[in-house]
């Protein structure tokens, strides 16, 4: 018989909360961004993309990506995360054909994430960011 320790539940909890956020963002949602250490998950939508660096999902509490704007609609997009308790956005990706690189460190390898469009008309569903 397999018994699960409570440190197993608490991963097995936080993996299947991530999988969640993540599945019921729906197709308005753009977002890269780590599941677990060693396994990168890019997402993208028609109005922009955002992938994890190659490396970063490396669990050492650093994350690397790079956003894109997708659409020619006047707006430029950014990424808008939690880094220790603090929402900061990355800087803006403007270009059609230019990746706009960001990084940043935090505590404790977790961050909640939108991508964001910079003229105010709002946020892709927030996900959650683990294992960088």
């Amino acid at each position: 018989m397999n018994r699960i320790t409570g440190r197993g539940m608490m991963l097995m909890a936080i993996i299947t909360a991530a999988a969640g956020l993540t599945a019921g963002a729906g197709a308005g949602t753009a977002s890269a961004y780590c599941n677990g250490a060693g396994n990168p998950v890019y997402w993208s939508t028609a109005w922009a993309a955002e992938t994890a660096a190659s490396g970063t999902c490396d669990g050492l509490n650093d994350y690397n990506g790079k956003v894109i704007d997708g659409a020619s609609d006047g707006t430029c997009v950014y990424v808008r995360y939690l880094k220790d308790g603090v929402w900061t956005n990355s800087p803006a990706a403007c270009s059609l054909s230019i990746w706009t690189n960001y990084g940043f460190s935090d505590a404790n390898s977790y961050s909640p994430s939108n991508l964001c469009k910079s003229s105010g008309a709002g946020c892709s569903s927030q996900y959650g960011n683990t294992g960088f």
